[in-house]
């Protein structure tokens, strides 16, 4: 009777464990794409939100995300972009971090599908990849979560209406431009609520509260879901 009251009182007691702790997720694939580092050893914020147990986590930087690179982001739960991007005639850009040769890439660049684009007068002309390399290449996203922290990539729900239609579940983004340190700051903090057990959805509404629009471009995130 007593090893029976005592296993009783093990059950309630995890009973109890199991509604009180938050939910976790576990064995959640991140793909991160980070043309903007350039070193694989500097880790950026981002990442380090993610060192929790359950993430598994791939980190893709500099001259390594190429045109090519863009068009395999399947098999993963979260995708995180972290990326220049711009807009022209509400259509988004993304950047790559691979230099722009006019004899590579013929046939997406006479389909419109990629473009030459530079973040500064004085910068080297790199690949940038638009909506409709997504309409024809992405695949294998269904139910995943897409976080593009670049410029300009929900002033319009262009680009994520194309991997809403891809199947995602949510695409987050800034409705205008945002400086490199800021879009850092609040998407580490919403990675760290949503390692923490909240939603993403919960994660973006906690800390667009918390820290608000960027402080000098006064963009903020905007949240589009299926």
């Amino acid at each position: 009777m007593r090893r029976l009251r005592e296993l009783t009182f093990v059950l309630f007691i995890l009973l109890v464990l199991a509604v009180v702790l938050p939910e976790r997720p576990s064995g959640v694939k991140v793909l991160v794409i980070d043309p903007i580092s350039e070193d694989p050893e500097l880790v950026p914020s981002i990442v380090k939100a993610l060192n929790n147990p359950g993430y598994s986590v791939t980190h893709v930087v500099g001259s390594d995300v190429t045109v090519d690179r863009m068009k395999k982001l399947e098999g993963v739960d979260v995708l995180i972009m972290r990326v220049h991007s711009s807009v022209n005639d509400d259509a988004v850009w993304v950047f790559t971090g691979e230099r722009y040769d006019n004899n590579r890439y013929l046939v997406e660049q006479m389909t419109d599908e990629v473009h030459r684009a530079r973040t500064s007068p004085e910068g080297e002309y790199l690949y940038a990849v638009g909506s409709s390399f997504f309409e024809r290449h992405l695949s294998g996203i269904d139910g995943v979560q897409v976080l593009v922290m670049g410029c300009d990539a929900a002033q319009s729900r262009e680009l994520a209406d194309v991997f809403l239609g891809k199947g995602a579940s949510i695409y987050v983004s800034w409705d205008g431009p945002v400086s490199l340190e800021y879009t850092d700051l609040v998407f580490t903090r919403i990675l760290s609520h949503f390692t923490d057990g909240k939603t993403m959805e919960e994660a973006v509404e906690m800390v667009s509260h918390e820290l608000g629009a960027d402080p000098h471009f006064k963009s903020v995130l905007r949240c589009f879901k299926q």
